[in-house]
């Protein structure tokens, strides 16, 4: 059929058949449409022009005033529609991409950062800085390695050279996100008991076995691990012996020697299996966990040196499913599975708990879950449908939970987490064990976001992510300071006390040079005297936690207000003098860098010393009278100095000057004494009339004032 025929034809269905319809546009226009790249609301708009094209009179007034501005748009027509094959296929088309943004799964980027690599890995975390950044962590169980993968510029980067504690698979492992740098893990040992902690380095190679934490050398089940504000870790286990639930956390800030302290929270029946611990913004620790003789989801509240424990609502079948996130107002949400094969959510409110249902779907149905909270406290919760063999999402909007899929096909996943970002975007991480991969999947507004610059995919699961090696970043070393005297200054050998004097300067000089690169420079040093730095710091830590950022060429972080108001307490800058009291004093320092790394605290206690010796005359075939020495022939003058002892004082003489008949002179520039000599052996003089001149200095240069003795000899 040539082309006027076609429009001959087109023209001739369009006025007698289908009024206000045009055959051709359907034929040769609409049946071509890729709807791929459409949007909800523009399907929806598609779908209603099918209508408008016929004329329906539409009572969404949104849609009214939509196709009434329309210039094709004839309100009216034949009632019922027939619709021709051609419109009723187009329909379908439409419904069909509706309804697979409905199942939410083309709402989701998915993509694979472990593409070409095998990876059986155990636990998995998902800290995502932005849409743009995502990092997982994630266990390699094959290989015993910890892994950092990064998303940036469309690309998967990832590091392999966190190197974890042990080769083998350890029977428990958690890992938690330092905030200020790479990961820290706790984990179970299989063979040696004990549970092992490690705080990484993005280099350096591999890691020697992390020290045990102290006071544990047991062998423990499920075991998580938290950060509080302060950087300080909180870790909860089970004790397979015992079968107790047991909290612990690393006393001492990062400028203080840490030690582990571990208390029991519930050691009755069977309790502590699949605990999941958070702590909040007041560092109280919050621990949702499973009591197997009870058959029940429990929580424990920590903080203040008291402990609450109580149960949640229903009978849980297992606590593979207990997930847990806490509010900004420090309340706690969990999910569970219970023995109904329901999956429940609870949020604790005013003393008491508030729980709705998430899931009913059957067996298998939610059994795995995690638990996040957007800014506003709302919950969203990722599970595992094994009747769908999908990974869905459900939402709670209006206190009610609607569900969306994320993943239509995936086999049994495991270490799935949930996050949501600054922006309020859900991201998800998971293992795939069936496909020895991790796979991430990301929350997209619509189709054509997804099309953006960020994602230029055409297909709507990404399985075909770039690896690349990541470069180390962060600036996980503190700086080494070290501390200088200027001036007098003594360290007695044997027992290395040191002695100072007044006149003592102290310098100090920070190096944030490593041998990996992560150098962003001191930026600050501390120093208190007498007392502990740890109040000195309290407030600078916080600043530099919460303001930390990265310096090149060593600008000033300008960390906040000085310290010097508080007694003995400063921030290094220059030279000081230690113009203090005599006696013992302890110096504590340390500096921190840009990044917000502070060097664990260094101290040094002083004497300082200032008394002068005392010289004494002491004279043989003589004698000595009123202020006279009168010598015999042969007769000779000893001169002896003592340092005063007592608190600070003692640090021995360092000699005596003398002069014989000359007044020492002043030094110009030096304001001191010159031209005397150095006493070593008894003086003699010839006969006549002599006067000496004499004085002992102590090793710090203090010095006793000037004497004078009138010597008469035979």
């Amino acid at each position: 059929m040539s082309i006027l025929w076609k429009l001959f034809y087109a023209t001739l269905m369009g006025g007698m058949i289908f009024p206000g319809r045009a055959y051709a546009r359907w034929q040769y226009e609409y049946t071509l449409t890729d709807l791929s790249d459409k949007t909800t609301a523009e399907l929806r708009l598609l779908r209603n022009e099918v209508y408008a094209r016929a004329g329906y009179i539409f009572k969404d007034p949104e849609l009214n005033e939509y196709f009434t501005r329309q210039p094709w748009y004839v309100p009216g027509g034949f009632h019922p529609i027939k619709w021709h094959y051609v419109e009723q296929e187009y329909l379908k088309k439409i419904i069909e991409a509706e309804n697979a943004y409905a199942a939410g799964y083309r709402y989701w980027s998915l993509q694979i950062p472990t593409r070409d690599n095998i990876f059986e890995c155990g636990e998995v975390r998902l800290f995502p800085e932005s849409i743009e950044t995502p990092i997982i962590h994630a266990l390699n169980e094959g290989n015993g390695l910890v892994y950092t993968f990064r998303r940036n510029s469309g690309v998967w980067v990832f590091s392999p050279y966190l190197w974890p504690s042990s080769k083998a698979s350890p029977r428990s492992y958690s890992i938690a996100d330092s905030r200020l740098g790479p990961p820290r893990d706790v984990f179970c040992s299989p063979s040696t008991g004990g549970i092992y902690y490690n705080e990484y380095k993005y280099c350096g190679g591999p890691s020697k076995v992390p020290p045990k934490v102290d006071g544990y050398s047991g062998m423990c089940g499920h075991i998580s691990l938290a950060i509080d504000s302060y950087n300080r870790s909180h870790l909860s286990f089970y004790d397979e012996e015992r079968k107790a639930l047991v909290y612990g956390y690393l006393k001492g800030k990062p400028w203080e020697k840490k030690e582990w302290v571990l208390r029991d929270i519930d050691a009755k029946g069977d309790a502590g299996t699949f605990n999941v611990l958070k702590v909040d913004h007041l560092d109280r620790a919050h621990i949702v966990y499973y009591d197997a003789v009870r058959k029940r989801a429990k929580y424990a509240l920590i903080g203040g040196g008291e402990v609450n424990v109580e149960e949640l609502p229903s009978i849980v079948s297992s606590g593979s499913s207990l997930s847990m996130a806490v509010d900004a107002a420090g309340s706690p949400h969990v999910s569970y599975y219970d023995s109904d094969a329901k999956l429940w959510y609870s949020r604790k409110t005013g003393g008491s708990w508030r729980t709705t249902l998430v899931s009913a779907a059957g067996p298998g149905g939610g059994e795995y879950s995690a638990l996040t909270l957007s800014t506003s406290s709302a919950a969203s919760i990722v599970y595992y449908d094994a009747q769908k063999k999908s990974l869905l999402l459900a939402v709670m909007k209006n206190g009610v939970f609607e569900t969306q899929t994320v993943d239509p096909s995936v086999a049994a996943p495991k270490g799935i987490d949930l996050a949501v970002d600054g922006g309020g975007t859900p991201h998800i991480a998971y293992c795939v064990p069936s496909e020895t991969e991790i796979r991430y999947a990301v929350r997209i507004s619509s189709r054509k976001e997804m099309e953006s610059a960020l994602f230029k995919k055409k297909a709507v699961l990404d399985r075909g992510a770039t690896v690349g090696l990541m470069v180390p970043f962060d600036d996980v070393t503190p700086p080494k300071t070290e501390m200088s005297l200027i001036g007098p200054s003594y360290t007695r050998e044997g027992d290395g006390t040191v002695f100072v004097s007044v006149g003592t300067l102290v310098d100090f000089s920070a190096d944030d040079r490593t041998k990996c690169g992560d150098v962003s420079g001191p930026a600050r040093g501390y120093y208190s005297i007498d007392h502990d730095i740890a109040p000195c710091l309290d407030g600078e830590y916080l600043y530099f936690q919460k303001h930390r950022k990265f310096f090149p060429g060593g600008e000033d972080a300008d960390p906040g207000p000085g310290l010097s108001s508080r007694p003995y307490c400063g921030v290094i800058g220059g030279v000081f003098p230690l113009s203090l009291p005599e006696g013992a004093h302890d110096l504590h320092y340390l500096s921190a860098d840009h990044w917000g790394n502070f060097e664990e605290t260094k101290s040094v206690r002083f004497y300082v010393d200032k008394t002068a010796p005392e010289t004494e005359v002491l004279v043989e075939n003589g004698e000595l009278r009123d202020g006279k020495c009168r010598l015999k022939k042969g007769g000779v003058v000893r001169l002896e100095a003592r340092d005063p002892s007592g608190p600070g004082k003692g640090a021995g003489v360092m000699g005596i000057e003398y002069s014989v008949d000359e007044f020492p002179p002043v030094s110009e520039t030096e304001q001191d004494l010159v031209g005397l000599d150095l006493y070593s052996a008894p003086l003699s003089f010839t006969p006549g009339e002599h006067t000496l001149y004499f004085r002992a200095k102590d090793k710090v240069e203090n010095a006793e004032a000037l004497k004078t003795l009138k010597i008469i000899a035979e």
